[in-house]
């Protein structure tokens, strides 16, 4: 009995080795996983022979006790190991993701603050003409001319795109930018927008979870529904994104893994979590009337 349960053991191990190995893009890596499963089998090997004697043989020794503890401590360890590894790759690939997000953030608020002077100048020029040409025409006793003047400006002004404000810049920028990527797919947003103080997070920090927590709703929206609602609560930033849901995603996704083949998706969440946490706040993944949230509580 105890030889079979050694058995499935080794077995269960293995797939889980291998399984994890298949998802490795490192080479490096991939050699560390190889190293530890050979550690792995020959421990497990050591502990099977030496339970065979024991078991088979009735022979029970100081050698083979000996053997056994010592494959026992090679098995324990290499696991240890291999999962350690794992988990050190990852959080380093997920640091990684969160350094080239936040520069290419960074990049993009600066391009952005530039934009916003350019339009900034060019409004109060097209503004001073638009005024001069006004008292030109009113002095004439043109008051039809102007009249028309002023409502083709005020129709032009009507079919720009909305724009979102708030307190803080960067969520300016990240509801508008997000605005105009969810028009694109026909999708439909709600901004609900209640807060003043401005939040202790990094800027870049705060654009990375915003711009992620949106991303994903947009991404898997099964319906024209997207919901971004930002409030005050207590001494906390409190931000709700929504999307509509055709059926339960945690149920068969509890952890939120990544379904896409390309490498570079699967790190929008654990950026979400890890900003979360490294900011003194929290995250909390639910689903309710056919929708699915991400809540953030952050400082």
């Amino acid at each position: 009995m105890v030889v079979i349960l050694c058995r499935l053991v080794y077995l269960v191990i293995s797939q889980l080795i291998a399984h994890e190995r298949r998802k490795l893009k490192s080479s490096s890596l991939q050699t560390t996983v190889v190293a530890g499963f050979a550690v792995f089998s020959i421990a497990s090997s050591l502990i099977y022979t030496s339970l065979e004697d024991i078991l088979y043989l009735n022979s029970v020794n100081l050698v083979d006790v000996a053997v056994a503890l010592s494959g026992l401590l090679l098995l324990i360890i290499s696991v240890f190991l291999v999962f350690f590894k794992l988990q050190v790759s990852n959080e380093k690939e997920i640091e990684n993701e969160l350094k080239i997000q936040s520069l290419n953030y960074q990049t993009n608020l600066n391009e952005v603050a530039l934009e916003v002077n350019r339009e900034t100048s060019k409004m109060r020029h097209d503004l001073k003409h638009l005024l001069s040409h006004m008292e030109f025409l009113l002095l004439e006793n043109r008051e039809e001319e102007a009249l028309e003047l002023v409502r083709s400006h005020y129709k032009s002004v009507q079919t720009e795109q909305k724009v979102i404000l708030t307190p803080n810049e960067v969520v300016n920028y990240i509801l508008n930018t997000k605005n105009s990527v969810a028009l694109e797919k026909n999708l439909s947003m709600r901004f609900i927008i209640n807060f003043q103080r401005e939040p202790k997070i990094p800027d870049v920090d705060l654009a990375i979870l915003l711009g992620n927590a949106i991303d994903n709703a947009i991404e898997n929206c099964a319906g024209e529904s997207v919901e971004v609602r930002i409030e005050d609560k207590n001494e906390y930033l409190h931000i709700v994104v929504s999307n509509s849901i055709a059926k339960s995603v945690l149920k068969e996704n509890v952890n939120l893994e990544t379904t896409k083949k390309q490498k570079g998706h699967g790190y929008g969440i654990g950026s979400i979590k890890e900003i979360a946490y490294r900011n003194d706040g929290n995250i909390e993944f639910y689903e309710k009337n056919n929708r699915f949230f991400c809540s953030i509580l952050i400082k």
